[in-house]
């Protein structure tokens, strides 16, 4: 799927993430009762906007959250991310927040891989 995270979010197919996650959880995960519920997505925002936000968002901050960067520039890299939806009553464990959490730790780790794999490339 690099090849098409690597394109602005603008000009990203969502149903072409959404078919190769799907294939890769059918072969990765045959007996998971869970995979149905993972998904893919990618955030009108980059990781540290989502930071600041929830910085922000934490201290009760009157000012307006920076504006989202635009789709035409935002690369797929940074903007994408996997979201769980967490039935009851696994949700009262696994709050929106943890999820969030998670998603923080994903973008930093997915990140660092493709900062890692351009520099075994060159």
């Amino acid at each position: 799927a690099e090849d098409e995270l690597v394109k602005p979010v603008s000009q990203i197919s969502r149903g072409r993430l959404h078919s190769k996650l799907e294939l890769s959880l059918r072969q990765a995960a045959i007996h998971d009762p869970f995979k149905e519920a993972l998904s893919c997505d990618l955030l009108p925002f980059n990781l540290t906007n989502q930071l600041l936000r929830i910085i922000n968002a934490a201290k009760g901050a009157a000012a307006a959250p920076a504006a989202p960067q635009s789709a035409d520039k935002t690369p797929g890299l940074d903007a994408f991310t996997f979201d769980y939806s967490v039935a009851w009553p696994l949700s009262l464990i696994l709050s929106k927040n943890a999820i969030i959490k998670y998603q923080l730790i994903f973008r930093h780790l997915f990140h660092c891989k493709h900062v890692e794999r351009q520099l075994s490339a060159s």
